[in-house]
């Protein structure tokens, strides 16, 4: 009768244990594994009804006007973001610490901490401060409103608002302009910063702020051009340009111009030109093609990029320039003989950026066991793809998308949609005007859907996270390993006692035989 009670209750016991942890893992391996927000295609149309850049919900959130563009521009709680950019960030436009942490939610942003996390608003101090120091790890000794510990950190004077001497604050030159706070001359141009912000009207983190080839101490103290503009005169030839050949940046009359076009694609497109500051953006990978109609007076043309050199005597020239490895800004030089043996050149910029990618991301309740296990490391996705949809304002359905220049890789083809990340995950997407649902997806990651909008050409190429989930892995592992543990508990323990019972029946056999 024990025995048989024994068996049942085996029986029964695993067999709700069995089911329990089943259960519990069919639940948990419902849940979506990536868990990114996605956006419903019919909702995307109405998601921004001012155009601001700020979605309805967030600005509903906060009390400001889904029907007012301006108020994008407001910084309600002072802390030098405008709601534009609060909401980029997702922090909150009313409190200027959104996490409660010390620091300013636009500090954080500049020294590249998340304004949603308190943890890393400060850096541990870990020798003592000097005497007459004020010993609070937030206190700003100088008033300029970066606190003692900011200061350690960026090596600047706690006693001086002013710690380079350039007429900036310490605290406008961390995250407002930016500058750099230990050098009045952050670009190394010859001007100081706070005469290229405030008499000058240049950039302080460029030494030749329109591209002309001048640097802008040159421009200004030498030759007398403006260093905003790279045609000073309005000639058609850059100041630079006309100094190398000559010529007066300051007298129209003496430019020399010919015809030529840069453009990415197949066929002539103006996505990828930028006609401001002289200088052209590309992205890595990305050839360009130029086009070139010879002056009459010119008897040949060389054309030298990135180390390499073309020489023609052809009336019109079309050539492809073949995009450099590294981003970085590449000059592009023209060379013309005239038929007088006079030579003249004449050069203009390109910047080759670098793509977005798209990367994997664990996360997951045990995210620090992941980052033991290479298989689980962050990195980019290889193979992912990615559908580009544009809103057809008559038909008000969302189309997939057909560009007007060609592929990344090859401009002879037409641009892939969709298209798929290479090895290193990464991809670049020219968009015209218009509005945008851009998803991302790859298997045993999910999908990703996002909203974008454009009243310019322009290239979207962001760095785009699929956080994937592998709790599911885990918790079913756990489940299974502990539902194999309680059987094999059960039933040791079962042998253990049966082992003990034959012992025990054995010694009283054993023993009433004597």
């Amino acid at each position: 009768m024990s025995a048989s009670i024994n068996k049942t209750f085996k029986i029964v016991f695993s067999t709700i244990l069995l089911l329990a942890s089943f259960n519990l893992f069919i639940t948990r391996a419902q849940l979506p594994d990536v868990y990114e927000q996605t956006t419903s295609v019919q909702a995307y149309v109405h998601y921004d009804f001012d155009e601001d850049g700020m979605h309805n919900w967030w600005e509903l959130l906060y009390g400001l006007d889904p029907l007012d563009p301006s108020d994008a521009a407001l910084d309600l709680d002072g802390d030098n973001l405008i709601n534009l950019v609060e909401f980029y960030y997702l922090t909150s436009p009313l409190n200027r610490d959104t996490d409660g942490g010390g620091v300013w939610d636009d500090l954080e942003i500049k020294l590249k901490k998340n304004p949603l996390d308190p943890t890393d608003d400060f850096t541990e101090i870990r020798n003592s401060p000097p005497p007459n120091e004020p010993t609070d790890s937030r206190g700003d000794s100088d008033g300029d409103g970066l606190s003692n510990t900011l200061e350690d950190e960026l090596g600047t004077n706690k006693q001086s608002i002013d710690t380079d001497s350039d007429g900036l604050n310490d605290y406008d030159e961390v995250y407002k302009y930016p500058t750099n706070p230990l050098e009045p001359d952050t670009d190394f141009d010859g001007v100081n910063d706070y005469d290229e912000l405030f008499t000058y009207h240049t950039n302080p983190n460029n030494r030749d702020s329109d591209f002309d080839g001048l640097l802008d101490s040159e421009e200004i103290f030498t030759y007398g051009t403006n260093p905003t503009y790279w045609d000073t005169d309005g000639g058609g030839m850059s100041d630079g340009d006309e100094l190398t050949n000559g010529s007066d940046p300051r007298k129209q009359d003496d430019d020399y111009t010919f015809s030529w076009s840069v453009y990415y694609g197949n066929e002539p497109n103006d996505i990828y030109k930028s006609l401001e500051d002289n200088k052209i953006n590309i992205y890595q990978g990305m050839d360009l093609s130029l086009e070139i109609i010879t002056p009459q007076d010119a008897k040949q043309v060389t054309i030298k990029f990135n180390d390499k050199e073309f020489t023609t005597q052809k009336e019109y020239i079309k050539l492809k320039l073949l995009s450099p490895k590294n981003p970085g800004i590449y000059k592009l030089d023209f060379v013309l003989k005239l038929k007088t043996n006079q030579t003249v050149i004449m050069s203009k910029f390109v910047e080759v950026r670098q793509k977005g990618k798209i990367i994997s991301r664990v996360d997951g309740t045990f995210n620090n066991l992941y980052k033991d296990i290479d298989y689980f490391t962050d990195g980019p996705i290889e193979g992912a793809k990615i559908e580009v949809y544009e809103y057809n304002e008559f038909t008000g359905e969302m189309q997939l998308f057909k560009a007007d220049v060609g592929s990344q890789s090859d401009p002879k083809q037409a641009y892939n949609n969709p298209q798929y990340t290479d090895a290193k995950g990464t991809y670049v997407l020219p968009l015209r005007p218009g509005n945008y649902l851009i998803k991302i997806s790859k298997a045993k990651y999910g999908t990703k859907e996002m909203l974008y909008n454009t009243k310019s050409h322009t290239v979207y190429s962001q760095d785009i996270y699929l956080t994937y989930d592998y709790d599911t892995a885990v918790w079913g592992g756990i489940y299974v390993s502990t539902f194999l543990s309680t059987w094999l508990i059960i039933n040791l323990t079962n042998l253990l006692r049966r082992v003990i019972n034959i012992l025990i029946k054995r010694y009283l056999k054993h023993k009433g035989a004597h």
